[in-house]
């Protein structure tokens, strides 16, 4: 990046107004196409194709729709390009994507969006068929796995060129994205963990303020569930809680209690921390006791339950 004032947005715009080959749109691409949660990444599978998205998920874009179809014809390559902006994010992703395929006609981008959890079911199995994207923005968490099977392909070479200035990024990010000595991907975004709730549900409650701590959220949680049993459709949780595809709210959780997921050196696990269990201990006791979220809930269902009301928080 030129200074540390530019936006990503910014440098995309500017990168975008001139035509551009393939090893130019990669070396772009890499900056603009990466992120989702904590620090999100950019993977490459490895190689381009000339054809279009032919692993299209629940939904390609309108400006992966022209970039298919300028690949069709022969004088184009076309990237194809996973991700899960499927909220109010997606319209300025989409933008972005359609200013780059209308700025040149030598690269385009297929853009494929799809909910998180269904973005990780079908990505190994595409790679494992040869129908992966060629770029894809993916949780860091999950690097390692795709990285340690020779799917994914190191990207240092944009870090040693100066396509991406390491220096003006998070340290946190970059090593979230590096495995075995090497950069899998780029830092795009960061996502910031806050606390939505239902004003409606926590009066009906008794409950006059949100909570401003973990213990009044737990407090809180156990207030507003109105769990029926069995009928689980009928069920109304206090803290919809996701164990997966999601923001890792556990996380959250275990670190306040003084735990951890892994140490400093990143060499070893602290799950056996007793700070780490008791955390776990606490909260997976609400959720099988007191019911205050569902069970494996992914990102999604957390999401669509706080929408129809059925979540406090």
């Amino acid at each position: 990046m030129s200074n540390e004032s530019e936006t990503v947005p910014e440098l995309v715009s500017r990168s975008a107004t001139r035509a551009l080959d393939r090893r130019s749109f990669v070396r772009t691409a890499a900056i603009f196409g990466v992120g989702l949660t904590g620090a999100g990444a950019l993977a490459g599978c490895g190689s381009s194709t000339s054809s279009a998205a032919a692993t299209a998920g629940p939904s390609t874009s309108a400006a992966g729709a022209a970039g298919s179809a300028a690949g069709a014809g022969g004088s184009a390559t076309t990237i194809t390009f996973w991700n899960a902006y499927t909220s109010g994010d997606r319209p300025a992703l989409e933008s972005l994507i359609k200013k780059f395929n209308q700025s040149q006609s030598a690269v385009q981008v297929a853009m494929t969006i799809m909910p998180n959890d269904v973005l990780t079911q079908k990505l190994l199995p595409a790679y494992a068929a040869k129908k992966g994207p060629t770029m894809v923005v993916l949780d860091p968490s999950l690097v390692p796995a795709y990285a340690s099977k020779g799917v994914f392909s190191p990207l240092d070479g944009l870090y040693s060129a100066g396509v991406v200035d390491a220096s003006v990024l998070p340290a946190g990010s970059m090593s979230a994205t590096e495995f075995d000595g090497k950069q899998y991907g780029v830092p795009f975004a960061a996502t910031a963990t806050m606390l939505y709730y239902n004003k409606t549900l926590l009066k009906k409650a008794g409950i006059a303020a949100p909570p401003g701590t973990l213990a009044e959220l737990a407090a809180s949680a156990v207030k507003t569930t109105r769990y029926a049993g069995g009928k689980s459709t009928q069920s109304v949780y206090g803290f919809a809680l996701p164990d997966h595809a999601a923001v890792s709210t556990w996380s959250v959780l275990i670190q306040d209690a003084g735990g951890g997921i892994v140490a400093a050196d990143l060499k070893s696990s602290t799950f056996g921390d007793p700070k780490t269990i008791a955390a776990v201990t606490f909260w997976s006791d609400l959720i099988k006791n007191d019911h205050i979220s569902p069970v494996a809930a992914s990102g999604d269902d957390t999401d669509s339950l706080f929408a129809a009301g059925r979540a406090a928080m």
